[in-house]
């Protein structure tokens, strides 16, 4: 999508009013963004991955609540919530479900990749929440990225020095669990891990190329019921199948580690109306 398009896009979807407002407590909040709420954000990444080698990066985020239970998340796919337990407004006369249930499926990016032509980045995804008590919200996602090119191109190193596999077609399964409690009216303390599988084909059917798994600790602060703010510390680390990667006989012998660990900080921005 072209960004012209993505600001028209926005700007549209930021001229309505949303159904309900969120709280200052990021624990009651719904699974999906209320009818009609529009949400901006940016993930900033500051990272050594592997260790000696500084990373940079950031992504922008944008989600808008189509109903109060879907949701158009990062505009490219569709987010469903099934059931959810979250806290109603007073004036609601329906009741919290026992759990919270959301599935979400679309892609992350469309677009044109040079020699390898059209790309696509699908994604699917399933999430349980769970309040515990009035300060403590769990959860377990199963999430599943995907790359897809139309003509793959060889690549001659396979692996980067994070031991992503180099593939033109390219998927990742993970598995994370969170856990946040709400400390004060406007703090919450999160905390979560989570573990992964890559592998060199678009679907995760052929043989797996790296594991790994991470772990993350920060708060979210939401001064304003409009504007959240969320800094992370993060470590992990991942590993590749024993042995050495086949290569051809005419290319350079390339050595690569058998595992890898790094450790970094995000902090992500986001704003509701």
């Amino acid at each position: 999508m072209r960004p012209r398009s993505t600001w028209l896009l926005v700007v549209l979807l930021g001229c309505g009013t949303p159904s309900r407002h969120l709280t200052t407590r990021v624990v009651d909040d719904p699974m999906v963004l209320p009818d009609r709420m529009l949400s901006m954000g940016l993930l900033a990444q500051f990272s050594e991955r592997p260790w000696g080698q500084f990373v940079t990066g950031g992504v922008p985020v944008i989600n808008y609540g189509l109903s109060d239970r879907l949701e158009l998340a990062s505009v490219l796919s569709l987010r469903w919530a099934i059931l959810d337990d979250a806290p109603l407004p007073l004036e609601s006369v329906r009741r919290p479900d026992r759990l919270s249930l959301a599935v979400r499926a679309g892609a992350q990016g469309i677009g044109l990749a040079g020699a390898e032509g059209f790309a696509i980045l699908p994604v699917a995804s399933v999430e349980v929440r769970k309040h515990l008590g009035e300060r403590t919200l769990a959860s377990l996602t199963a999430l599943w990225e995907g790359q897809w090119v139309e003509d793959p191109v060889r690549r001659l190193d396979p692996y980067g020095s994070d031991l992503l596999p180099h593939s033109s077609r390219l998927s990742q399964v993970t598995v994370a669990a969170d856990v946040f409690r709400q400390l004060g009216d406007h703090v919450a303390l999160g905390a979560g891990a989570s573990i992964h599988q890559l592998q060199r084909c678009t679907l995760p059917s052929c043989e797996w190329a790296a594991r790994g798994g991470d772990l993350w600790v920060g708060p979210h602060v939401r001064p304003w019921r409009w504007l959240t703010l969320a800094p992370h510390l993060f470590g992990g680390g991942r590993y590749r199948p024993a042995g050495h990667p086949v290569q051809s006989p005419d290319e350079r012998l390339v050595s690569f580690s058998n595992s890898v660990s790094w450790l970094g900080t995000t902090v992500s921005v986001t704003f509701n109306w």
